[in-house]
């Protein structure tokens, strides 16, 4: 009788085991295909911890880019854990192919990113829509600044948080009061800091 039950028990693991490795194969092939027929590329699958995973390994990059020593997985991964959520932010930066690393790490944590390249983008963008954060630059290549963009974001969207990412920052904030800073984590804790005040 005890045979019987085991052999039972064994199946039904087996069983269990065989349809959840089929449900996620379906999964990932409908994705895949949704993928193919839109023509947009899926930048993370969120099936348990991986998008964590995926904003930690891109955020590791990000420092690497920026010719710098990455700090831990387990750091990085209490800087990013509090900052899943459906975010709309506009990025406005002449050049955003620089910080494609660090928004495909917020990406996977449900970050939605507008680009503006110059401050009359930002300007028609804060005009149309709304942002729960502005994230700029301040060098910018045409000889203007990003620190105009504070300007614009308190005369379209008053009291919007807006957190300057730089190449290299002078100074811990702006004569305004923004927040600048220079590497991925400090970024992810201004940005913590901005939207879960």
């Amino acid at each position: 009788m005890f045979d019987e039950f085991g052999s039972f028990v064994a199946a039904g693991f087996r069983d269990a085991i065989v349809e959840a490795v089929f449900s996620a194969l379906i999964t990932v092939t409908i994705l895949l295909l949704v993928a193919l027929f839109s023509g947009r590329w899926l930048q993370s699958i969120s099936v348990g911890g991986l998008t964590l995973n995926f904003a930690v390994r891109e955020s590791r990059k990000a420092y690497k880019s920026r010719n710098q020593r990455p700090p831990s997985r387990s750091s990085l991964e209490r800087s990013l854990r509090p900052l899943r959520g459906n975010w709309q932010v506009l990025w406005v930066d002449d050049r955003p192919e620089n910080n494609r690393r660090e928004m495909e790490a917020l990406s996977a944590l449900g970050f939605q990113f507008r680009l503006a390249r110059t401050n009359e983008e930002a300007e028609q963008l804060l005009k149309s829509q709304f942002f729960h954060l502005v994230i700029s630059d301040i060098g910018r290549g045409d000889g203007s600044t990003g620190l105009d963009v504070e300007l614009l974001a308190r005369e379209h969207a008053e009291g919007i948080p807006i957190v300057f990412y730089v190449g290299d920052a002078t100074g811990p904030s702006t004569e305004r009061g923004s927040p600048v800073v220079s590497v991925p984590r400090a970024l992810y804790a201004q940005i913590r800091k901005s939207l879960l005040r």
